[in-house]
């Protein structure tokens, strides 16, 4: 197992960097795999296993082998509900039952993701923290973006639920809805400097927030990938953000 993610996030921080994670978007253990070895080779940080894009846990067993031996990146697990913009099961028993499943695997993954608005996620969490995980805990809107209180309540939830790194991402409409998520990820960042953020408005309009340093984490994709959210940018082009504009924020509050 790699080191505990939020540590390798923090990290980051306090360097005033981001982490570059891609997501593996293919529908194929070795498509997978041929996207981490890409990820790495462009120079990502971390990657996700999607497990929501595979067909079943035998499938996802056989993306972790091969994942692993394509790649040394630190890999985050994910099955995304179709609640919230993925390929699995919703909310409920079914994501439920999935993502236990996918635990009592033992993955060589160093975090989990776990969908705090699931009924079961104070269970999924206690389980992922006994099998030694860091938990990403993470809501997704793909529709809308809350107000900026509404975004700050549903931070610090997700943190008092014992998530080890707070993710958020939601879709905008207006560029008043992107200011809400930074305002709220800032403040966030002031009250609790010691917990990992990743806090995304999507889509081409919430796009600097991507590269916002309050964040600790960005997704980009690799030169011939696919995203995973709207919005995303190539490794190549967050990386050479990074290194023109070096502790820089994009958002001017």
């Amino acid at each position: 197992m790699n080191q505990p993610f939020a540590a390798l996030l923090l990290a980051a921080r306090r360097e005033r960097q981001l982490v570059i994670a891609t997501a593996l978007t293919d529908g194929a253990p070795s498509g997978q795999a041929r996207q981490a070895r890409l990820a790495q080779q462009q120079g990502a940080g971390a990657a996700e296993l999607r497990a929501d894009l595979l067909a079943d846990p035998a499938q996802v067993r056989a993306a972790l082998t091969a994942v692993r031996a394509a790649s040394s990146l630190p890999l985050l697990l994910t099955y995304r509900s179709t609640t919230e913009g993925g390929k699995g099961a919703g909310h409920g028993q079914g994501y439920e039952d999935y993502l236990a499943s996918l635990l009592q695997l033992r993955p060589a993954v160093a975090a989990v993701d776990i969908e705090m608005a699931c009924p079961a996620s104070k269970a999924l969490v206690a389980e992922a923290k006994a099998g030694g995980y860091d938990v990403v805990g993470s809501c997704h809107d793909f529709t809308a973006t809350p107000s900026a209180a509404q975004i700050a309540e549903k931070l610090a939830q997700i943190t008092a639920a014992g998530a080890d790194i707070t993710k958020v991402a939601y879709m905008p409409r207006t560029a008043q809805d992107v200011a809400a998520l930074r305002h709220a990820a800032h403040d966030f960042a002031g009250a609790y400097p010691h917990q990992p953020l990743i806090a995304i408005s999507m889509g081409q309009l919430g796009a600097p927030s991507r590269t916002d340093l309050v964040n600790c984490l960005t997704f980009a994709t690799i030169a011939d990938g696919a995203a995973s959210a709207p919005g995303q940018a190539t490794i190549a082009h967050v990386k050479a953000w990074l290194e023109n504009t070096p502790g820089t924020s994009t958002i001017e509050l």
